[in-house]
């Protein structure tokens, strides 16, 4: 699957929770960077509790530091993006749909060894916190 376009008409969207599934960081032919997370966030619905899960979507620069800095399933993070969403056919030509958070910027709750830390990153750089 190629990547999934940037821009215009997305919902804006904030999300906390917890990674729950960490991506490899790889490069179009074009050498745009990509790289995927799953998040799992509460969610209430009809007044039920439940766990609602994600797909984040870093490209570029922000691709390459989420990818070095979030490495850890369960940690918590907070994210910011537009949401993307796609209907296709799949091998078997049931109709299926896609929808990613296209991430602009996010905050790690704490590191991996358990420091507390405010860091945030931007998608629209200098690719430094915050």
């Amino acid at each position: 699957m190629g990547s999934a376009p940037r821009g215009s008409g997305g919902v804006s969207v904030s999300l906390e929770g917890k990674l729950c599934r960490l991506g490899v960081l790889r490069y179009t032919p074009k050498g745009t960077a990509l790289w995927e997370a799953q998040l799992a966030f509460p969610q209430v619905r009809l007044g039920l509790r439940s766990t609602g899960y994600c797909v984040l979507s870093f490209e570029e620069e922000l691709a390459v530091v989420a990818s070095q800095r979030l490495r850890q399933i369960g940690a918590e993070i907070t994210v910011s993006g537009q949401l993307w969403s796609r209907k296709f056919r799949d091998t078997r030509g049931d109709e299926r749909f896609e929808t990613k958070i296209l991430v602009t910027d996010f905050q790690e709750k704490e590191h991996s060894d358990g420091r507390q830390n405010g860091e945030s990153w931007r998608a629209d750089g200098p690719w430094r916190p915050r």
